[in-house]
């Protein structure tokens, strides 16, 4: 299970995991190729590489083996397989292209860029996918010195961007600037060390995933970062020549609720990761029949859930407090997070303030033993603000919400504890127990920012050693995730009187491809919600597919965090809260209403882009709707 939070702390935590790729051979000239329909049906590959992942990376001979390994699985794989997931394909093409350029092939580097843009349907991406690894390229086929190889460079990436409407790809620019900012050698070298050593060691290989980091980790130390002076220089000159801000349309079609008479309360569960409970007085639900006493006195098997109740890591154990206890986790430095978190957030938008110079200066002084904590530490904060963050969105303008806490623990670790079928069997207990307790609350929406995949598995029992053979292992971690996926849309179907709002994720894939949940569970009571920006744009990171039905703003989006400060985070867990606002709100005008109801009341209300990619939710035209239909 992963919350699906702000992007920039993904962006951190999983640093290069997923390179943007590009198109496939067709089935005309390849019709006896396998049929892949789902991430479960790919070949598994793993590599053996004879000594730690970080100290590969300044091994010239070990890296080309190893990366002349994986560049021939990735040629057989688009050979032998037809792969229908353009984000796998674009996966695949990227990682060749960087594969191509680490080996001085240029020009089969960019045939694979090109195929990588071919296939994005999204008109940011096709922009600015592997724009940077472009401009290296270009730069490196220049020959010369490094001042004409900064000038070939910052030149392609003028090339890159010319002619295309800065509101198309203001977001993405700002936030390549942002990022390219914080790298250096350290934290490169360190994000090696911390994310990919330990699960050698372990297992003693490692598997697609945290090869593609590899390469990728290599490109950035090899390629990018000896031209990253010119990048930012030229970014930041785009940015100063074309900066203004992109128009909201959100705020016109905003509705509140605050001066309605006549309001039916409504119960909204936020199954998230605890709230700051302090901040919601007047908006909480209440159970009547509990006392904070440390006991259970309603009989219902929870102590002291006056609130709601809590899950400790898998739903192992069951946790009292509302909120993650930051301040024992961190030795008593959440302050220090939280400005650090703030920092970090205002770097890669480009937001001038002293908390990202602090944060600036923080990481561009880390040693490279120290990546790793750096970012479990920005993970730890993000796990103990984002349920605030979630319902202070989803109970705005709303007088009527009472919030119901559901505390979700997930370790903030870059290497999860395994996930068994044994722990399986207790996180699926857990879900059931949980949905049980939401139906006798009474709850009316549920909003699920949060998603859980087979690979979540695969990656936990790697790093643990565990499940045998890298097939083996993924046939493993493929059943344990069906006892989740089978208990988890058993409850919610039993469950029909709620509806059920999760995020689809920032991974920039498709939901039914990678077997996500909650996102990709099939249910009339579930609503999946994609993200755009505030302009309406679909943002570069939100996944997709074909029960991702609504979309709301998920960039940089205002809220409330633990303590009463106000912060902008980004990702699908901003938008599915949106959602669950909105549909909060027909429930309170009209409790009457059916789940088949206000979904439809959502649809019929929101806006479909002109590609047909966006259905863009307007909560002003729902309960307009909702007031036509009413005598």
């Amino acid at each position: 299970m992963r919350f699906s939070a702000a992007c920039f702390v993904c962006c951190l935590a999983w640093l290069f995991t997923h390179p943007a790729i590009a198109a496939p051979v067709t089935a005309q000239t390849e019709p006896q190729r396998t049929v892949i329909r789902s991430q479960g049906e790919l070949p598994v590959y793993s590599y053996a590489l004879g000594m730690k992942p970080s100290q590969l990376l300044d091994d010239e001979a070990g890296f080309g083996a190893f990366t002349q390994e994986t560049r021939e699985n990735l040629e057989a794989l688009l050979a032998a397989y037809d792969i229908r997931d353009a984000a796998t394909q674009r996966r695949v093409h990227g990682t060749l292209a960087r594969l191509a350029a680490l080996r001085g092939d240029y020009d089969t580097a960019l045939q694979h860029i090109a195929r990588q843009r071919a296939l994005e349907d999204k008109p940011a991406a096709k922009v600015m996918t592997s724009l940077s690894l472009e401009a290296g390229v270009v730069a490196a086929r220049s020959g010369g010195d490094d001042a004409s190889r900064d000038a070939a460079f910052a030149a392609q990436i003028g090339r890159g961007l010319a002619g295309v409407p800065w509101p198309t790809i203001a977001n993405e620019v700002k936030q390549l600037w942002g990022t390219a900012s914080i790298y250096n050698p350290n934290l490169l070298l360190g994000m090696a060390q911390g994310g990919i050593d330990p699960v050698y060691a372990e297992s003693g290989q490692i598997n697609q995933d945290l090869a593609e980091w590899l390469v990728n980790l290599q490109v950035w130390r090899k390629l990018l970062l000896p031209r990253n002076e010119a990048q930012l220089s030229a970014l930041g000159d785009y940015i100063r020549a074309n900066d203004a801000p992109k128009p909201d349309i959100w705020a016109a079609r905003n509705v509140s609720l605050a001066d309605r008479p006549g309001l039916t309360p409504v119960v909204v569960g936020i199954w998230d990761t605890g709230m700051d409970l302090a901040l919601f007085d007047g908006s909480l639900w209440i159970n009547p029949g509990e006392v904070a006493n440390g006991r259970d006195d309603d009989g219902n098997g929870f102590v002291d859930d006056l609130h709601g109740i809590g899950w400790g890591e898998y739903g192992a154990v069951q946790v009292v407090e509302p909120l993650l206890p930051i301040q024992a986790i961190s030795g008593g430095r959440s302050a220090e997070l939280a400005a650090l978190f703030q920092g970090y957030n205002d770097l890669l938008n480009i937001v001038d303030s002293e908390a990202a110079n602090a944060a600036r200066r923080h990481i561009a002084a880390l040693p490279p033993e120290q990546a790793g904590s750096f970012a479990e530490s920005m993970t730890l904060y993000m796990y103990y603000g984002h349920g605030t963050h979630v319902a202070g969105i989803a109970v705005d303008g709303n007088p009527a919400v009472r919030l119901l806490n559901i505390r979700q623990d997930f370790p903030h670790t870059l290497q999860l504890p395994p996930i068994t079928r044994a722990a399986a069997e207790v996180m699926a207990h857990a879900n059931t127990r949980t949905i049980e307790y939401l139906k006798a609350a009474g709850a009316r929406v549920v909003n699920m920012s949060w998603r859980f995949t087979p690979m979540d598995i695969e990656r936990s029992l790697e790093a643990a050693g565990l499940g045998g053979t890298p097939e083996e292992r993924k046939a493993e971690a493929m059943a344990t995730y069906q006892i989740v996926v089978d208990s988890l849309t058993s409850a919610m179907r039993d469950a029909s009187d709620i509806l059920f709002v999760p995020g689809a994720g920032n991974d920039d894939d498709d939901v039914d491809f990678v077997h996500a949940i909650p996102a990709g569970i099939d249910l009339p009571n579930v609503l999946t919600v994609g993200g755009v920006d505030r302009a309406g744009d679909e943002v570069d990171f939100t996944s997709t597919g074909r029960l991702v039905r609504v979309h709301a703003h998920a960039h940089q989006v205002d809220s409330l965090v633990p303590g009463g400060n106000r912060q902008s985070w980004s990702g699908t867990s901003m938008a599915a809260p949106q959602v669950t606002n909105l549909a909060a709100k027909l429930f309170a005008l009209d409790p009457s209403l059916h789940v088949a109801d206000v979904v439809q009341l959502i649809l019929d209300g929101a806006d479909r882009s002109e590609d047909g990619r966006r259905n863009l939710i307007n909560p002003k035209r729902s309960i307009e709707l909702l007031a036509q239909r009413r005598p």
